[in-house]
């Protein structure tokens, strides 16, 4: 991963490329991972949640796909000290992509929740990521 994430003051400021970024040309919110420690590996990595019709530095070019690839538009995102606010972070720096792939992991599959209880299996991967 070359997406860097540099903490400036009370923001972030995100640099880099991401390839085949799903309806990245119409969101108006969504989750964007990035490195604040290049030498940590998965440890260095950190989600985000993005607004990018209220910052600058976020640039979309569409890829052309073939049959049911269309249904939703692939692009090309370009980060170009793209503004996301410290609040905007998931979790703490340094507790890595780990943390997030078990929070999701369990937002996706349950963790061991009935399958009616969907606010409550959502909210239990909210939490893993925030703590």
């Amino acid at each position: 991963m070359k997406t860097f994430a540099r903490r400036d003051s009370d923001v972030y400021r995100i640099t880099g490329q991401k390839m085949f970024a799903s309806i990245a040309n119409e969101t108006d919110v969504g989750v964007l991972f990035a490195k604040t420690d290049r030498d940590a590996g998965a440890r260095g990595v950190i989600g985000f949640i993005v607004e990018p019709k209220r910052y600058p530095g976020w640039k979309v070019q569409p890829i052309e796909m073939l049959g049911l690839a269309n249904a939703f538009r692939t692009n090309v995102l370009y980060l170009d000290d793209f503004i996301v606010p410290v609040e905007n972070r998931l979790g703490a720096e340094g507790a890595g992509f780990d943390r997030h792939a078990d929070a999701s992991g369990r937002a996706r599959h349950g963790g061991g929740q009935r399958p009616g209880d969907r606010p409550t299996r959502h909210r239990a991967g909210y939490e893993t990521t925030m703590n």
